[in-house]
């Protein structure tokens, strides 16, 4: 596929949505783009089914943004960035990882408590001790559920935590494609599981690099459509 911008048809600090002409094999028409900044190095962004006009592309019968999926995408060298929801916590029982054996189940979870930017799953196993470590890139909330990008601590592999937290509780699911809106925490995905507070971190944890999130700029987001398109 193939796109050219028409025009940006609204614009905030940090989302924009903008109307694309198209060229899909032998067809051509309209898209509805709508891009969010989660952070420095995350953007996610929506686009609508193919319109065979302009004026009907950014229409809620091509483009509804409640069921419409996003698509996740993350720089090639993001910065770490502080773990939200800083603490310990221990798993409450049932905790599934898909394709890993018993003995990979985690013992403990940390957030922040070492370094402020890295979130840690301490396995305990008869022949082993193991520290897992992520690290955070983007963190935000949307109606009552929480979504953290992390990636394997010297791997270039990402993640998504989606997550909800009700009455120190916290139940957590990751994906690796997108940050999926049809997770159900605690239940699908990769990894999914409950902790529950063990109490906060101490106070002699690392600082780390917190990084600043900056402005949302055209620009970056037409570099994120044209790495898309290019595909």
């Amino acid at each position: 596929m193939k796109a050219l911008c028409y025009n940006v048809t609204s614009s905030t600090e940090r989302s924009f949505t903008l109307l694309a002409h198209v060229t899909k094999g032998c067809k051509i028409g309209f898209v509805c783009m709508a891009f969010y900044q989660r952070s420095q190095h995350v953007i996610e962004f929506q686009m609508s089914n193919f319109a065979g006009n302009r004026e009907e592309a950014c229409t809620s019968q091509f483009f509804d943004k409640s069921s419409t999926p996003f698509v996740t995408l993350i720089t090639s060298t993001p910065q770490p960035r502080k773990c939200p929801d800083l603490g310990r916590y221990n798993p409450l029982k049932d905790m599934k990882r898909n394709k890993r054996d018993m003995c990979q189940e985690f013992t403990s979870l940390r957030m922040g408590c070492n370094r402020v930017d890295t979130l840690e799953f301490e396995t305990d196993c008869p022949s082993e001790h193991r520290v897992e470590s992520y690290e955070c890139h983007a963190n935000w909330e949307e109606n009552g559920t929480s979504f953290l990008i992390t990636s394997v601590k010297g791997t270039r592999t990402r993640y998504c935590f989606v997550y909800t937290s009700n009455d120190k509780v916290l139940k957590f699911s990751s994906v690796q494609d997108s940050c999926r809106r049809n997770i159900q925490p605690g239940v699908g995905g990769i990894m999914a599981f409950n902790v529950t507070s063990n109490g906060q971190c101490s106070e002699t944890a690392d600082n780390g690099s917190s990084g600043v999130a900056v402005p949302l700029a055209a620009a970056v987001a037409v570099s994120y459509l044209l790495l898309i398109l290019s595909r």
